[in-house]
């Protein structure tokens, strides 16, 4: 479980972002101590922003940010971001899996190349 994760729902339309801020809030309670769900829009004229807005006042965790085009939604999400970890769901993202990617990835990497093994090597003789 890693420490704070935001979630990044760049350009959704307003037929799946209700189920994608469902999904969304299941993974992060799964995954984080603490979560935050930032959904960007460029302002389109359907009810994306009216159905985002509403999703965000009846969750603290859930922010909406309006940019003025549709480039760099990604990136837009990313600089909004307040929690350690980032990722950023597009549409289809597999929510399921998002909690043993999380895991995988919160452990230290396993130094490798020929001094790691040396310095395992030295160690597994220090050992004994």
């Amino acid at each position: 479980m890693c420490t704070s994760l935001t979630i990044v729902l760049p350009g959704l339309e307003a037929d799946h972002l209700r189920e994608a801020v469902r999904r969304a809030t299941e993974a992060g309670e799964r995954c984080a101590s603490r979560h935050e769900i930032v959904i960007v829009d460029e302002g389109r004229s359907d009810d994306t922003i009216a159905l985002a807005g509403a999703l965000a006042a009846r969750d603290p965790r859930v922010r909406l940010v309006i940019q003025a085009s549709k480039h760099d939604m990604a990136r837009t999400g990313v600089a909004a971001a307040r929690m350690e970890w980032v990722v950023i769901a597009r549409a289809g993202f597999p929510f399921d899996q998002l909690a043993a990617f999380v895991e995988r990835t919160d452990k230290p990497a396993e130094p490798r190349g020929p001094r790691a093994a040396l310095r395992r090597l030295r160690d597994t003789v220090a050992r004994g």
